[in-house]
């Protein structure tokens, strides 16, 4: 069952899946050790051709004003620039565990917009990143009841796909009634000149 939610960048769609993430999983075996750090990066994984990392601020992204929240992002990532004239877009899902029940669920986070407007990358900002200011509050996240943190550990995971669009260049062309009238009479001489 699908729900909506507010983050500071719009609508985001809020489910419960058993299906784990089919790109990426990032398991943190010591949570209360990166609550001192501002900002955590896993390592970088390959989907749809090109290299991603998940950026965590457990304390929030406090570049964006968020202090009561886990922050969740994913960033391109790598040498790998986006060929010039191509934008990437991507319809990404980020995911969180719940250990809390006998099977494993997974909370799953995704932009209520995808299909009107997906994010894009062009090649000026590899290293942007898309995902969610507010993912999980800090107090829910830390409640042993919900069983997002057990035993001070926990497991984010990605989905990510990928879609390439080369930029189109476009040609219009306007004439008026007289001209149109003129390139068809010259048209009509040269077909009855050449019989």
């Amino acid at each position: 069952m699908a729900t909506l939610d507010v983050d500071c960048n719009g609508l985001v769609i809020k489910t419960i899946s058993k299906k784990p993430p089919k790109h990426h999983t990032l398991k943190i075996m010591s949570f209360s050790s990166l609550k001192s750090e501002d900002r955590f990066e896993s390592g970088y994984f390959e989907a749809g051709g090109y290299s991603w990392k998940l950026v965590l601020f457990p304390n929030g992204n406090k570049k964006r004003n968020v202090t009561d929240h886990i922050s969740l992002y994913l960033e391109m990532a790598g040498e790998k620039p986006i060929s010039t004239g191509l934008v990437v877009t991507v319809d990404y899902k980020l995911f969180l565990l719940n250990r809390q029940k006998e099977t494993k669920t997974y909370l799953v986070r995704e932009d209520a917009n995808k299909k009107e407007q997906k994010y894009c990358f062009y090649r000026t900002i590899v290293g942007g990143s898309a995902g969610f200011d507010r993912f999980i509050s800090l107090e829910d996240f830390n409640n042993v009841c919900n069983g997002y943190l057990v035993d001070d550990q926990c497991e984010f995971g990605a989905e990510v796909f990928v879609s390439e669009m080369r930029k189109g260049k476009g040609e219009m062309v306007a004439m008026n009634l007289n001209t149109y009238v003129q390139v068809c009479l010259e048209s009509y001489r040269l077909l009855k000149a050449n019989g």
